[in-house]
């Protein structure tokens, strides 16, 4: 089964904080390309950061809940291995973005290249259907970016 992306959706929770200048998300030959650029308008170093990483899979009428962890990004930044389903769904998004393991950030954040291809998406056993891979971002206890990928799992490309 192979998760095929079809858009993605970014909102800023907070304009004081951060916005979107680019949020772009396609899939093409079993390869999902991605190009977000988040411009933060908060110029002193944050140290407390806090990302949500949910997974949902979508009917007509309902939202299943199927992933949900939320962890400290300074505890992953000091130790890569502090959740498992984090390195395997960040990681590959961090290797093609100008973020790195240290704390604290204080800079935009840019994601622009290649995250993924047919052996990272054939490791996530799911039947077919809709799904939502939603990221949240948290600074200072408050919520500050939600991005919302869509993806349908199918047979092949």
């Amino acid at each position: 089964m192979l998760f095929r992306t079809s858009r993605a959706e970014c909102n800023s929770l907070d304009l004081a904080f951060c916005y979107f200048k680019s949020c772009e998300m396609w899939s093409k030959n079993a390869r999902t390309k991605i190009n977000f650029y988040v411009a933060v308008r908060y110029k002193e170093p944050i140290d407390d950061i806090t990302i949500n990483l949910a997974l949902y899979r979508i009917t007509k009428t309902y939202r299943m809940p199927i992933i949900n962890e939320t962890i400290d990004y300074c505890a992953l930044s000091s130790r890569s291995f502090a959740s498992r389903l984090f390195n395997f769904a960040v990681l590959p998004v961090f290797k093609c973005s100008n973020l790195n393991y240290t704390c604290p950030v204080q800079q935009d954040v840019i994601v622009n290249g290649t995250v993924s291809d047919n052996s990272l998406v054939t490791e996530i056993p799911a039947p077919k259907g809709n799904y939502i891979f939603n990221f949240r971002v948290a600074a200072f206890k408050k919520w500050k970016a939600d991005v919302k990928i869509y993806s349908k799992v199918v047979n092949n490309y």
